[in-house]
């Protein structure tokens, strides 16, 4: 089960990375702004997401916190934003602002919970890591799906977000409930690693 909410908010990347795609035409008439303007938010937010397998590994060091934790951040903000982004979503600086911290968490996500996953994985098994892009792909699959459908149902581009939202809403409460036992930060080894290295001295001695 573990190894299964780990897949689950890898789909759940997947649809906010393939959120607005589907949506540029219904957005570019809602909201004003020419459709060969979202190929650069879409730039943005894959930069965002760039920056964030560079750097999450460090911000995860200096803040002392757990694969786990850097997940559910990232899911919470994922949830936020694709709620946020169906209601406040009216300019191009709006746009460009949102996409942001999608991307950023969207990373992540996507870094943390594979190497979540490489770990729980054996040693000479990439079974995991395989299913775990066979989730990534079901999520891409399902954003456009999910868009269609909802377009015709006569739901509006911001209330398909809301639907984006509720959907990775209940990939985090998932992870949540699956792993709350070890959503805690990172133990401190370094202190424990010189205490072991004192005491060797000491039986040498």
């Amino acid at each position: 089960m573990q190894m299964t909410s780990l897949f689950f908010t890898l789909a759940a990347f997947a649809i906010s990375a393939n959120a607005v795609p589907p949506l540029v035409s219904e957005m570019a008439a809602s909201i004003g702004i020419g459709v060969p303007n979202f190929g650069f938010f879409i730039f943005i937010q894959f930069v965002a997401f760039s920056l964030a397998s560079f750097t999450g590994s460090y911000i995860k060091e200096r803040s002392g916190i757990s694969n786990y934790i850097m997940v559910a951040i990232g899911l919470a903000v994922i949830v936020l934003s694709l709620a946020t982004g169906g209601v406040f979503l009216r300019s191009y600086l709006s746009l460009v602002l949102w996409v942001i911290p999608l991307g950023f968490s969207g990373g992540a996500v996507e870094t943390f919970s594979s190497i979540q996953i490489s770990n729980l994985s054996n040693a000479d098994s990439s079974k995991g890591l395989c299913l775990s892009q066979v989730f990534y792909c079901l999520g891409a699959f399902a954003a456009p799906q999910i868009v269609y459908l909802c377009l015709g149902f006569g739901l509006s581009w911001n209330e398909v977000f809301l639907v984006f939202a509720a959907l990775s809403a209940l990939v985090m409460v998932l992870f949540l409930i699956v792993n709350r036992y070890r959503l805690r930060s990172v133990p401190a080894t370094a202190e424990p690693r010189r205490a072991t290295k004192a005491s060797e001295v000491r039986s040498h001695a």
